[in-house]
C-alpha cells in the first residue's frame, strides 16, 4: 500500500501547499491508520489527465458504510479508488457525504472486525474509530448527512422497484437466495435522490453493495411511463452509483484538475 501523503505531494506539486490545513490533517491521520496494519510505499505509478472529458462542477458523493470502512481499512483494490475521491475533496471539486445512521454502521462495522473477526488489533482498531471520529468532526473529511422529512417521503418511489427487480439472485453460489435491500440501504437512495434535485444531479452513491448499485441503476433507467405508473413526480431525480468493485481507477469520475494514476 503506498504512502498517501507521499503520493498527493508527488501528484499536484505545487499545488500540495493549496490543500487546506484540516484536508492535510485528515491525510496524516488516514497515513497513520493505515501504517498500524501495513508498511506503507513510496508512490511509484505514473499520473497524467485522462482524455475523456473532466467535471468541471463540483461532484456530490454519498459513501455507505461498505465504502466507507476501506478509507481505514486497508483493501489494495478498493482503497485507492476512495483516495480517488479523497483527492476531489482536497481539489475543492468534491464533497463527500454520509449519511448519519452509516456512521453507526461504520462504527460497528469497525468492532465486528476487532471483536468477533480479531483481523484488528487492538491498536488498529482505535486508530480506526479515532481518525474516523476526527473526519466527521465539523465536516473535515467526511460530512455527516441527517436524515429528514424528505428522504422518508422518497422511500415511496424507491420500494416498488426494490419489490419487482430480481428478489431472488440470479447466479452464483447464493443462486436462489432471497436478495433485498435493507430499509437503511433504502434511505440511501432517497438521501441521494434529494441531492441530486437540489444540486442537479451531480450526485454518486459510493458503494460495495451490488444490490444497491443494482436498485440505483434501475430506477436511474425508469421510462416516462414507469414513472408515471408508480406515480413518480417530475421533480425526482436519482442519483448516479458507483459499484466500486466493478470499477477500474481510471472508469470513476474525474474532476478538473485531477492527476490519475495509469
Amino acid at each position: 500500500m503506498y504512502d498517501l501523503e507521499d503520493k498527493l505531494a508527488k501528484k499536484y506539486k505545487g499545488v500540495l501547499p493549496g490543500f487546506s490545513p484540516e484536508f492535510l490533517d485528515c491525510i496524516h491521520e488516514l497515513n497513520a491508520v493505515r501504517r498500524a496494519q501495513r508498511e506503507l510505499q513510496p508512490f511509484t505509478r505514473n499520473f497524467q489527465p485522462l482524455g475523456k472529458k473532466q467535471e468541471e462542477e463540483r461532484l456530490y458523493y454519498i459513501l455507505d458504510a461498505s465504502a466507507i470502512l476501506h478509507l481505514y481499512v486497508i483493501d489494495e483494490d478498493l482503497t485507492p479508488k476512495l483516495d480517488h475521491f479523497v483527492e476531489q475533496k482536497g481539489l475543492g471539486r468534491a464533497f463527500l457525504f454520509v449519511p448519519n445512521f452509516c456512521v453507526a454502521e461504520t462504527f460497528n462495522t469497525f468492532a465486528k472486525f476487532y471483536y468477533r473477526w480479531k483481523s484488528l488489533t487492538p491498536e488498529q482498531y482505535s486508530r480506526c474509530t479515532e481518525a474516523f471520529k476526527h473526519d466527521i468532526h465539523n465536516g473535515h473529511l467526511l460530512y455527516h448527512y441527517e436524515l429528514n422529512r424528505y428522504h422518508v417521503l422518497n422511500v415511496d418511489y424507491i420500494i416498488p422497484f426494490e419489490h419487482l427487480f430480481e428478489p431472488k439472485r440470479p447466479k452464483g453460489v447464493k443462486k436462489g437466495e432471497e436478495w433485498t435491500l435493507s430499509t437503511f440501504d433504502i434511505l440511501i437512495i432517497a438521501l441521494g435522490m434529494e441531492l441530486a434535485r437540489i444540486t442537479g444531479g451531480r450526485t454518486y452513491i459510493v458503494t460495495c453493495d451490488r444490490r444497491l448499485h443494482k436498485i440505483t441503476q434501475v430506477l436511474l433507467g425508469l421510462s416516462t411511463q414507469q414513472r408515471a405508473q408508480q406515480g413518480i413526480p417530475g421533480f425526482a431525480q436519482f442519483p448516479h452509483s458507483v459499484f466500486l468493485r466493478e470499477k477500474k481507477l481510471v472508469e470513476l469520475p474525474y474532476v478538473e484538475g485531477q492527476k490519475v494514476d495509469v
